[in-house]
């Protein structure tokens, strides 16, 4: 599956407007399919790894353009440590200031993202070399990108979505129920079988 063979027309199999037997906007519904299933999967294929530095004298750093969820953010070289990540108003209830407006400074522990930013309980003293795992929002697809891990992996999953919005815009309640239903548990099955593999448990097969 590809973007290309979605967007075809009525007669191309495997199209969208294949599928729903209508001329629906495709590249519109794929982008709001798109939408929906990155607001809810958190898989390893998007998972990828940053660094960067934080300057001296900050108390944050820009988060990446793809970013949707961190999974871990540590400082790396000779402050090697893990950053703990808190609630928004936890880490701010617990700045602390060496004298009047002016924040205490040292070494980052702690974290929160807003945003746009990762923002650090902290200002820090020197600069810090970090790096971070993440939950990326690959780059729509279109006709100039038109495979991704969701067509390669889970053409499924981004069927029944396109599907579903197909027939939300052809106003049938009941075609986008059937859709939708494949494909919330076409993303409960990819979440899963992504759960199992970050767990690092090996599957064995006895024979005995």
């Amino acid at each position: 599956m590809n973007y290309h063979q979605l967007t075809a027309d009525k007669a191309t199999e495997g199209s969208i407007r294949n599928f729903v037997n209508q001329n629906v906007p495709v590249a519109i519904l794929i982008r709001q399919a798109e939408a929906f299933l990155y607001r809810r999967l958190r898989l390893r294929d998007q998972l990828t790894t940053v660094s960067g530095t934080i300057a001296s004298g900050q108390s944050s750093v820009a988060l990446p353009t793809d970013y949707l969820a961190a999974k871990q953010i540590k400082l790396t070289g000779n402050n090697n440590s893990v950053l703990t990540r808190k609630l928004p108003e936890v880490l701010q209830a617990s700045i602390s200031y060496s004298s009047g407006n002016t924040r205490t400074t040292g070494t980052p522990t702690a974290y929160y993202t807003d945003g746009s930013n990762i923002v650090f309980d902290l200002v820090t003293n020197a600069s810090y070399t970090y790096e971070m795992i993440y939950f990326n929002e690959p780059a729509a697809l279109t006709s100039s990108n038109a495979e991704n891990f969701l067509t390669k992996r889970y053409p499924r999953m981004l069927l029944a979505a396109t599907c579903a919005f197909a027939n939300e815009y052809l106003k049938d309640d009941t075609e986008k129920a059937y859709w939708m239903q494949i494909c919330v548990a076409e993303i409960d099955q990819a979440m899963r079988e992504s759960d199992f593999e970050r767990q690092g448990t090996l599957l064995t097969v006895s024979t005995g």
